[in-house]
């Protein structure tokens, strides 16, 4: 089975706003002098400009689960807290491995405004992080509406780095799984995503899921990636 594509829309940028404004380090637009607020929303403005949205996906039946290893078809993520979450599902039956991109435009729009003004690229940075995020909860939903209409429940997504899953390691196998290259992704040596506005991540689809994170197998309380999850139990 070849990966499939689908088509991502950009966020608008009144959608955007309140996040990117929050992640650079302000309580709210109410905070903000005029001055500041303009050159945020021209950040915004201009990431948008600059975006240039991919992304792909591909399913495996769900084979293998042994201790710290979960795994379908040509495929392997060696996780122990991945697998403790995957020891919970109500018949796992589906692993999902996708990755999304801004483009690498945007990105050499940032390196180069940095030898213009830092604060600018700061601000065009965060809009990027914010953009890459939104597109990816997107390519997420279609996912997750797919398997649901196969009668599949979804984990949260699960990237490499994340928890136990080493970087390099994860990004080499969703790599060869996925051949991201195709939309213009590529990774180096270093275990890091070109243009760096990208997410790879799985997610696993099982008749039921009551616990759609590892976090509860987890002792770090400070971690800034835990999940705060109504639904687990």
């Amino acid at each position: 089975m070849k990966p499939e594509r689908f088509d991502l829309s950009l966020p608008s940028p009144e959608d955007i706003l309140p996040d990117v404004i929050s992640l650079v380090g302000y309580p709210s637009s109410k905070e903000l002098g005029d001055d500041i607020r303009e050159e945020i929303e021209r950040a915004v403005d201009q990431c948008l400009a600059k975006v240039v949205p991919a992304c792909l996906y591909k399913t495996t039946p769900f084979l293998r689960l042994e201790k710290g290893l979960l795994g379908g078809r040509d495929v392997e993520i060696r996780s122990v807290k991945l697998a403790h979450l995957a020891e919970r599902l109500n018949e796992p039956e589906v692993i999902c491995c996708f990755v999304v991109t801004t483009g690498q435009a945007l990105e050499e729009a940032i390196n180069e405004t940095q030898n213009e003004s830092l604060f600018h690229a700061y601000l065009l940075d965060a809009a990027g992080s914010v953009v890459t995020e939104r597109l990816t909860d997107q390519l997420d939903q279609h996912v997750s509406g797919l398997l649901g209409a196969k009668g599949c429940q979804t984990t949260g997504r699960f990237s490499p780095g994340y928890c136990d899953w080493d970087v390099g390691e994860g990004l080499e196998a969703l790599f060869r799984f996925l051949e991201p290259e195709s939309v213009g992704v590529q990774r180096t040596s270093a275990g890091m995503m070109i243009p760096q506005k990208s997410i790879s991540a799985v997610l696993v689809g099982a008749r039921e899921v009551s616990l759609r994170y590892p976090c509860p197998f987890c002792a770090k309380g400070d971690c800034p990636y835990r999940r705060a999850d109504p639904e687990l139990r």
